[in-house]
């Protein structure tokens, strides 16, 4: 039987929603959304393109005239599948009258499950588009109309939404769970498709629509993540971890292994045999291009969200990652159970936690430098663990693919005055002194603007004071909170930013901090690779 999306599992009749908040993003402004810790209920809805939501440990792949919801104290993030892309973040109050006629903050449950196709008889997008602005331009009694509007968009949800094939996606979600459990059993995809009664090629086309990867793509990787695993308990063979994962040919194994990872089994695990704790996240972007995969690392779904999406199933002893290293005290009770060699840390830190740590192991404690530090650390760090000369033709390659994208650069920007401006609550600050002006200034060799009243690192700023600057172009800093959000969008609509050269000119980029404000060797090249955000 096939199950339909729920919508308000608890019923209509004493919920009452009221807007909080609408976030916007396209191809041509914010590209992603960094992960935050959601304090309201949400409704992520796709107007144009596809994007991947991150919820928690799940990701969601929406299409245009899709929608999910998200409930309080789940961790988002969304990033787009393509550059023609439109989304709309509606964030929300939920209440529910109790007995006592008492309004209470409902914080329990999504509006609705899974993923909401809405129909086609009424244009999602401009619905959308018109709350937005109307929600940035009212105040008074406009932004009572609002709520209406949003109250009445709601209902044309509910009205208007078309079910998906609820037993097709269940049935292609079934498989890749069987997948999880199987795959190291001989397994075809014509086999995968017969257990959902589809085509060979409708089912691989949705498997891939569904998970943004082919299903031996996905056979291969799970594979891979199991050998790494069994690599670092370091009890077995090649060849055993071969045949323990699927592969009955050894050799191909390790063809396959070397294709996926750049280097063979038995360099690899040479390597893990080396149990290193990263002990702070930019310390496993320094171990990466050493082909280095720390044993323990700090590891969550928004502080650490790059790592923890793509290493978590390859680190075996995830730490608290909490507002950076504040739940050392619990780390340090992790890696006192476990058999560590080396512990490297790249921040000050704690006299008490210093002494608690070089009892478990030997520490290297990483130097930091005014200019260029992310260098003098990976260097740093290869010398330490005998790797100087792959470090010294991994920076080659680098300083290499920088000139290329420097040349791209001057030709893109021709000249152009840039500078880096960060946003916290209402405050504005000129930055001079972080990994993003570190990558602008000194690894492209961008010009900067003279102004030796910006000494300061993180320098208060004015509009005005912009206004003054011979700034063409500015990379801004949105700290992604609520509160800073919303000073934000009010700042677009003030006159005066809207006077500046950069904004009249299109010239405000907005930057994301993940990779553009982490330190270390793996995020350099992470924003070399990522250079079409700001240079489009």
């Amino acid at each position: 039987m096939e199950q339909a999306c729920t919508f308000f599992e608890w019923g209509t009749e004493n919920i009452f929603i009221k807007l909080d908040a609408v976030d916007h993003l396209n191809h041509s402004d914010i590209k992603r959304l960094d992960h935050h810790f959601l304090q309201s209920h949400a409704i992520v809805i796709a107007s144009r393109g596809q994007l991947l939501l991150h919820v928690d440990q799940q990701e969601i792949q929406l299409h245009a005239c899709e929608a999910y919801a998200c409930k309080p104290g789940s961790i988002i993030g969304i990033h787009a599948n393509n550059q023609h892309f439109e989304a709309y973040i509606f964030y929300m109050k939920l209440y529910e009258e109790q007995k006592n006629s008492q309004p209470v903050i409902k914080v329990d449950g999504p509006l609705f499950t899974h993923v909401l196709k809405l129909g086609d008889d009424w244009n999602v997008g401009s619905s959308c588009k018109k709350i937005y602005r109307a929600w940035h331009r009212s105040s008074g009694l406009n932004k009572f109309r609002c709520q209406i509007s949003f109250q009445y968009f709601l209902l044309q949800m509910i009205d208007s939404h078309v079910p998906a094939d609820v037993k097709s996606c269940l049935s292609i979600e079934e498989v890749k769970q069987f997948i999880d459990v199987h795959y190291n059993q001989d397994m075809t995809v014509h086999e995968l498709a017969r257990l959902t009664r589809l085509s060979c090629k409708y089912f691989a086309e949705v498997f891939k629509k569904r998970f943004g990867k082919t299903v031996m793509e996905y056979v291969t990787e799970l594979r891979m993540q199991a050998a790494k695993r069994l690599m670092n308990q370091g009890s077995l063979k090649v060849r055993e971890i071969a045949h323990e994962i699927g592969y009955r040919d050894e050799f191909y194994f390790s063809r396959k292994f070397k294709k996926e990872t750049g280097m063979t089994p038995t360099n690899y695990m040479k390597n893990v045999n080396q149990k290193i704790v990263a002990y702070t996240s930019d310390v496993i972007g320094h171990l990466i291009p050493l082909g280095l995969m720390p044993y323990a690392a700090p590891l969550h779904p928004k502080w650490t969200s790059y790592y923890y999406q793509h290493y978590r199933k390859e680190i075996p002893v995830p730490l608290s990652a909490y507002r950076v290293n504040e739940d050392w005290e619990t780390n340090i009770m992790q890696l006192r159970r476990e058999p560590v060699d080396t512990i490297i840390t790249s921040v000050a830190i704690h006299p008490r936690e210093q002494e608690l740590l070089e009892k478990i192991a030997p520490v290297i404690y990483l130097p930091k430098q005014q200019s260029g530090w992310w260098r003098d650390q990976f260097l740093y760090i290869a010398d330490k663990l005998g790797k100087t000369n792959l470090a010294s033709k991994w920076l080659q390659a680098y300083d290499q693919k920088a000139a290329h994208i420097h040349a791209k650069c001057r030709q893109v920007l021709k000249n152009k005055k840039p500078a880096v401006i960060r946003m916290v609550g209402d405050s504005l600050f000129m930055e001079t002194d972080n990994p993003l002006f570190s990558f602008l200034f000194e690894d492209l060799h961008l010009s900067r603007p003279h102004d030796h009243s910006f000494d300061q690192k993180h320098h208060p700023v004015t509009v005005d004071k912009l206004c003054r600057l011979p700034i063409d172009i500015i990379f801004m800093l949105v700290r992604q909170d609520n509160e800073t959000r919303k000073h934000w969008e009010l700042l677009k609509q003030r006159r005066e930013w809207q006077q500046l050269p950069a904004v009249r000119t299109g010239n405000i980029k907005l930057v994301p901090s993940d990779p553009w404000l982490e330190n270390s060797a793996h995020a350099h090249l992470r924003k070399l690779d990522s250079i079409d955000e700001l240079c489009p």
